[in-house]
């Protein structure tokens, strides 16, 4: 169960970590 919980927070986090880098890159690029 805990190996279950934890692969679904990185999962999260990985994804999360993915939405912050193209927002990042967006800002970049309209600045």
């Amino acid at each position: 169960m805990a190996f279950f919980i934890m692969k679904k927070w990185r999962i999260a986090t990985l994804s999360g970590i993915c939405i912050w880098a193209q927002s990042f890159i967006v800002c970049m690029y309209y600045m």
